[in-house]
């Protein structure tokens, strides 16, 4: 429990510090929350009480829905008749669209829109580093802040491939983007070691490929999230805040693997969580598009418990004791 830790040099415990000098500590994740409570700092937990110690789990803004003509947005606002200014203040209402999961020209709406994203994406790549995109594979994003762990080393050597079982095999690009701190170079040299050696493989170049975008901001975000179709955001619990990007791809359709996704599984049945395509086929779940598309509709139907508004609400009643004042209408 002590702020200063022993050695050479010594260093301010900062996490110890934090918990001290605040009146409530949050994991902003369920299960982040739990962890802290029973693992990480359980010697606070017994010292000060639980009561210290609560959850509210992060949430999204839906300004991160692309708002121009032709995209998910209009395409929201159309199907629900609900003006776009009344569903991104209540995200709930994207429940609407469960109803049109069955509607093939609702579906057929939503994967154009999908792809007209992912060409967008390919057209960005094509202009900044002059490569060449396939915009018929599955398009798997991890964007956060870039760390020199052996966790997130690994994640493209997880995208394994057997030459044998190419015609059963989707292709598939794994795009890397954000930002890193100084000390984490390395963490930029090595990924653009892996995606040399991947891109230029003979036996899985038409299978697996692998970007490392640079110069990561608000403006490549805008185009990388809505082109996902899957995104991997896995943050370890007590080392990494479990950030709110795996929100926003499942605002926009993105199927999900991260640190938070009991709660979104909880919320968009287990089914439309890619962790459950994790533990088959991810192939054969992909190559069906159609129904690809329907757990992509849901994901996004479901994502109303993950807005900041919510967030904020919650904190109100559980950490800041202060009662909501309604705006007067003008």
């Amino acid at each position: 429990m002590s702020i200063i830790e022993e050695g050479v040099p010594k260093q301010v415990r900062m996490a110890n510090l934090a918990c001290i000098g605040s009146r409530k500590v949050n994991g902003v994740a369920e299960l982040h929350s739990e962890l802290v409570r029973t693992t990480i700092m359980k010697d606070f937990v017994d010292f000060y009480g639980v009561s210290k110690f609560a959850n509210v789990t992060n949430g999204s803004r839906s300004c991160h829905i692309p708002q121009n003509a032709g995209s998910i947005n209009t395409l929201i606002s159309k199907t629900l008749g609900i003006d776009k200014t009344v569903w991104l203040k209540n995200l709930t209402k994207l429940e609407g669209l469960l109803a049109y999961t069955e509607d093939k020209k609702f579906r057929d709406e939503w994967a154009a829109i999908k792809q007209r994203n992912k060409d967008r994406l390919a057209h960005h790549v094509q202009t900044t580093l002059g490569l060449t995109v396939n915009t018929h594979a599955m398009f798997d994003v991890q964007i956060k802040r870039l760390k020199a762990s052996p966790r997130v080393q690994t994640l493209p050597h997880s995208q394994g491939h057997d030459p044998r079982g190419e015609k059963k095999t989707n292709p598939r690009v794994v795009f890397f983007a954000g930002k890193a701190a100084p000390a984490y170079n390395s963490s930029h040299s090595q990924r653009c070691a892996v995606a040399r050696v991947i891109n230029d493989d003979p036996d899985t170049k038409n299978y697996l490929s692998l970007y490392f975008l640079p110069d990561y901001s608000v403006s490549l975000a805008e185009v990388l999230i809505p082109a996902s179709d899957i995104s991997q955001h896995i943050s370890t619990g007590g080392t990494e805040a479990s950030g709110t990007s795996n929100m926003k791809f499942c605002l926009n359709g993105g199927l999900l693997l991260d640190g938070a996704n009991i709660e979104i599984t909880e919320e968009v049945g287990e089914s439309n969580d890619y962790i459950s395509a994790l533990n088959m086929v991810d192939d054969a779940y992909y190559l069906d598009k159609d129904e690809w598309v329907k757990k992509s509709i849901r994901t996004t139907a479901k994502m109303g418990k993950f807005s900041s508004d919510r967030a904020i609400m919650d904190y109100t009643q559980e950490y800041w004791n202060i009662e909501q004042t309604p705006v007067p209408s003008s």
